[in-house]
């Protein structure tokens, strides 16, 4: 499932989204509530102006086909439906001759591109090539089979269940070797304060042209949080989304408070090696929103400042 962002037509995306009430995210008189509300209003539009579809990918399919090959094959279908159209023998002629045309082209470069790809010295390399070029390689597949309870299961909620319960569990095993004393922590940071004259500090409010610049710096990704809003929408339609997002951020700073949906995210199993019914072997990724970037750029970047300008770090 797909949303087909880069054909939005322009202007509309902003459109949508100005008239869905957005005067509601100010309203708001928690963060939590003001970022609900602008998450619901974003995914709102993305629903009206680029909408959910089913679509069937295949890796790496006609790398051989430049950006030329698919300008031709485009002016060939037009050539077709001309001819359709006005069933003229002219046009059907015209159509023929540059077909075959194109059929040698498309032929030798696809040829090309195997000869390239062959032109390895490895030979376990080089038959790979031949098994991704002729389909015989083995279909990947994307279930996941873990072992509960010495019974291999590939239940989805089963095994979703299980894994998270695993990964928190040696979070929480890892933590009981470690000491976390608050009042060493003190203790220590008042010995390295010990004859410094340090002033207090707090986090400040921040503009919209500050956290237009966040955005610009973003990573370019279009992997989804817990939201679904990747970063690609934020980026592109920032002159819309800025003034919303600073003012859920300075909310956070003015009541210091850090929005409960931001600590929430995505996490995806990825196996290791060795034996995948094991739990063991796996390993999670944890994709957070996009728009929680903005806020922990922000406070660290006003953090980190103050500990250079005063001298702090070690």
């Amino acid at each position: 499932f797909a949303r087909n962002i880069k054909k939005i037509p322009e202007g509309e995306f902003e459109r949508v989204f100005i008239n869905s009430r957005i005067h509601e995210i100010y309203q708001a008189d928690d963060v939590d509530e003001a970022l609900g509300c602008l998450e619901f209003k974003i995914n709102r539009t993305l629903n009206v102006v680029a909408p959910i579809r089913r679509v069937t990918t295949r890796a790496h399919y006609a790398e051989w086909m430049t950006p030329e090959l698919k300008l031709k094959v485009t002016r060939r279908n037009a050539m077709r439906k001309k001819a359709e159209d006005s069933k003229e023998k002219r046009d059907w002629l015209v159509f023929k001759n540059y077909q075959k045309i194109l059929s040698k082209e498309l032929r030798d470069a696809r040829q090309q591109a195997l000869k390239d790809a062959l032109d390895v010295k490895d030979s376990k390399q080089r038959w790979k090539v031949v098994k991704q070029m002729t389909g015989i390689t083995k279909q990947e597949d994307n279930k996941i089979e873990i072992e509960v309870d010495g019974t291999v299961c590939d239940d989805p909620r089963t095994v979703a269940s299980t894994l998270n319960n695993y990964f928190k569990d040696k979070v929480v095993n890892l933590r009981k070797s470690l000491n976390c004393s608050v009042e060493e922590s003190l203790d220590y940071t008042d010995e390295y304060l010990e004859g410094r004259e340090v002033d207090g500090y707090e986090f400040h409010q921040v503009s919209r042209k500050y956290v237009k610049g966040v955005i610009r710096n973003l990573s370019n990704t279009n992997a989804k949080g817990r939201d679904g809003i990747p970063t690609l929408v934020i980026k592109k339609y920032a002159n819309v989304l800025t003034g919303p997002i600073t003012h859920i951020i300075n909310m956070s700073i003015h009541f210091g408070k850090y929005p409960s949906n931001w600590k929430e995210g995505v996490i995806t199993p990825l196996p290791k090696g060795g034996k995948r019914t094991d739990r063991k072997n796996w390993r999670p990724i944890c994709i957070m929103s996009s728009m929680s970037k903005i806020l922990e750029s922000t406070l660290n970047n006003q953090i980190s400042q103050y500990m250079e300008e005063s001298g702090l770090y070690s």
